[in-house]
């Protein structure tokens, strides 16, 4: 896809960012309907040719504070202790804590 107002590109909005990293603990808290077309476009992809990640490697992520540039405490991390909470309108939301630990 070319155009950059459509698809993956503008949700980066001007960021440099080049992963879109997701917390575990809100993709699990997505409807059922919503995960198993998650894990299919995933599917795809690797049929397409890509792994996530690429075979034989690993990923660490780290959160760090904007304005600091300090590590600080991501609770996300520890997916199979807690649930994203849901906001009003239904939405799941991690609550992650910005201060330090």
């Amino acid at each position: 896809m070319t155009d950059s107002t459509r698809g993956v590109h503008p949700w980066f909005g001007l960021s440099y960012a080049a992963y879109a990293v997701q917390p575990r603990v809100m993709l699990q808290s997505m409807p059922g309907d919503w995960q198993d077309r998650f894990v299919a476009l995933m599917e795809e992809a690797e049929a397409m040719g890509y792994s996530f990640p690429l075979k034989g490697t690993t990923y660490a992520v780290n959160l760090r504070h904007d304005e600091t540039g300090r590590y600080i405490y991501d609770r996300d991390r520890d997916y199979r202790h807690r649930r994203a909470e849901r906001r009003p309108d239904g939405v799941s939301t991690p609550q992650t804590r910005l201060d330090s630990r």
